[in-house]
């Protein structure tokens, strides 16, 4: 096995890839609708009002995910924390972060299925991990399967993913000589009407499930049972061995929830983990430029939790 001479002091980094994206989005939105880019933040300030109240409601947020300038302004104020944190999850458990290297070094492929997903949180997480651990694989395919009731998500996540491309070209040249590559795939899916589909096993032979932010947003028992009955057929058809991760708000309800629907599939697992802090150092909000809105700044900060399910 040979293993690249990469540059050593490459970091990718969250805010600037969100920029990347508003870069390209932002004047297209604003020449299409007639608008100034200063209006185009004025109205994600508004979307971005109606998503706090939402999430206030104790019942499943209604936000209008279908109105590109909604999803802007979610990627705008959400994404960079979430992928910290979720990255974080990854990090901090040597287990996962060994699990996920060695099946690039060994296998030099990692399937991972993130639902719920919207925009793509995890790739962009898994991205600035796997830059950081490029030295312990060779050059390796993230196989990565974003599910998600949203359809119109699928345009901001290949804005993502056309980032994430564009800092490998830039950083490491040509295709041949980057620490991966990703292959992904959009599936338009309601995670808690399974019904809906004859067979959907097919979806789940997979090595790294993520659920981030989802258990909060499920109040219904009728909910919570169709989220329960994926969660069955994921863990059916995933191998021993296959990791199970749930990121979310540090709410009793919601971590109660998280492990009891994990408990269920019979799955090991590992302890709650508590984590409220800042996002990482090296990232400033400051990146996003002319796109910062004063009277609506990121998020930088978190109270969540993860657990971790393993499949015996």
């Amino acid at each position: 096995m040979v293993f690249k001479l990469w540059p050593q002091t490459v970091r990718f980094n969250y805010f600037k890839a969100v920029k990347g994206v508003l870069d390209f989005a932002v004047p297209a939105i604003a020449t299409e609708r007639g608008l100034t880019t200063a209006q185009v933040r004025q109205e994600m300030l508004k979307h971005l009002k109606c998503i706090s109240d939402e999430y206030r409601t104790q019942k499943k947020p209604q936000n209008d995910f279908q109105d590109p300038l909604c999803r802007l302004g979610y990627l705008y104020c959400y994404v960079a924390a979430n992928a910290n944190l979720c990255e974080l999850a990854m990090t901090v458990s040597e287990d996962l972060t060994e699990f996920i290297c060695n099946k690039l070094r060994d296998e030099e492929e990692i399937k991972v299925c993130a639902f719920g997903g919207g925009p793509g949180t995890e790739l962009l997480a898994l991205a600035k991990l796997l830059v950081a651990k490029r030295k312990q694989f060779s050059q390796s395919t993230v196989t990565f399967t974003l599910l998600d009731e949203v359809e119109e998500w699928a345009e901001t996540w290949s804005l993502i993913e056309r980032e994430i491309k564009s800092f490998l070209r830039e950083k490491f040249g040509k295709t041949s000589s980057w620490p991966f590559i990703v292959s992904k795939s959009f599936i338009p899916f309601d995670v808690t009407k399974t019904a809906n589909y004859g067979s959907i096993k097919h979806l789940f032979d997979q090595d790294l499930f993520i659920l981030s932010y989802v258990v909060s947003e499920i109040f219904e028992d009728e909910q919570v049972g169709g989220l329960g009955k994926l969660l069955d057929a994921m863990a059916a058809a995933a191998k021993p061995g296959s990791k199970f991760l749930i990121i979310d708000r540090s709410e009793n309800r919601v971590k109660e929830m998280a492990t009891r629907l994990l408990s269920e599939l019979k799955l090991d697992l590992s302890d709650v983990v508590e984590s409220k802090r800042n996002m990482d150092s090296d990232e400033e909000s400051s990146d996003l430029g002319e796109y910062l809105i004063k009277d609506h700044y990121p998020r930088l900060k978190w109270n969540s939790f993860w657990v971790i399910g393993t499949k015996r």
